[in-house]
């Protein structure tokens, strides 16, 4: 699939939670999901980490927010079942 430059990709790198697995996948086209391509949609998890995705969507660097390794790793803020997502872009420059 062809990706435009605002496509982010949120991958959960670890997870305890049993409705969002390691690998699982969210897609989003700009602001919208791509519902082809998303493996499960936790909104809890989502809205928490949402305005990073937005400032990933608009080439705001990580480092801006104190990230030190230059990518957007976070956590779900259920600590009942935590998932650690990665956002990525899915088109650089």
């Amino acid at each position: 699939m062809s990706y435009n430059e605002e496509d982010i990709e949120i991958i959960c790198v670890d997870s305890s939670c049993s409705r969002v697995p390691s690998g699982s996948r969210v897609v989003l086209n700009g602001p919208m999901l791509n519902l082809k391509e998303c493996d499960v949609v936790c909104m809890t998890a989502l809205q928490a980490i949402y305005p990073y995705i937005i400032s990933a969507r608009f080439r705001v660097p990580p480092e801006r927010f104190g990230f030190t390794d230059g990518r957007f790793v976070l956590q779900c803020p259920d600590r009942s079942c935590p998932a650690i997502f990665e956002i990525r872009r899915l088109k650089e420059d």
